[in-house]
């Protein structure tokens, strides 16, 4: 059952990843999309390494041929300028999961704010993949960088901040109701148990404190 809802899981995020590049704002060079956040939210709930497969199944739909990216599909794609930008779905995926592995159990508005900052890190690495797959592709010369790194990085970082903070709320709404192996319930129960611990031993210390 649980490899039956974990395949269900996957599959759906890989079709609001595909999704996402269609939910754009047209903004030069490359648009606003909804694909970083939804690899965000991929990461987060499912885990690191189904977050990841589904980014992995999204790319290889495209590559094959099905016109899932905004400009299409094939294996042409992988010699595309905006590329790099796909790639970069992979890590952000993967490493979203890891950083809210150890997150989960941050409460509160601070816990928010801290798996926000994270997730904005992981979206900041996205946009730098993107810029250096583009920059070695087109063998931008040093005098140009300045002005590549501008559209393709700063340019985005507000949005890229919004989406980090939508998915962190996110995560701390609906990351409950996944499942022990999909979602961070995982490692949010094991902190749980180690703050349990923390405090056994607390009480434990002024017992025996009380006793003497």
């Amino acid at each position: 059952m649980k490899k039956t809802r974990a395949l269900v899981y996957v599959a759906l995020f890989a079709a609001l990843i595909a999704a996402g590049a269609f939910l754009q704002i047209p903004v030069p060079p490359v648009p606003f999309t909804l694909q970083s956040f939804f690899c965000l939210l991929a990461g987060s709930l499912l885990g690191p390494w189904l977050g990841t497969l589904s980014v992995l199944i999204y790319l290889a739909a495209g590559l094959i041929g099905l016109p899932v990216f905004t400009q299409g599909g094939g294996f042409s794609y992988l010699f595309m300028p905006t590329f790099g930008f796909l790639l970069g779905l992979i890590p952000t995926a993967l490493l979203s999961g890891l950083f809210m592995r150890r997150a989960a159990g941050l409460k509160g508005a601070g816990g928010t704010v801290a798996r926000a900052a994270l997730l904005f890190a992981c979206s900041a690495l996205l946009l730098l993949i993107g810029f250096f797959y583009y920059v070695l592709l087109n063998q931008v010369p040093g005098a140009e960088l300045w002005g590549v790194f501008v559209s393709f990085v700063l340019l985005f970082l507000p949005a890229e901040a919004v989406k980090a903070a939508a998915a962190s709320v996110l995560f701390g709404a609906l990351g409950r109701y996944f499942p022990e192996s999909l979602g961070q319930m995982k490692g949010m129960r094991q902190l749980q148990k180690a703050e349990k611990g923390q405090d056994r031993q607390e009480e434990d210390s002024t017992a025996g404190k009380e006793d003497r």
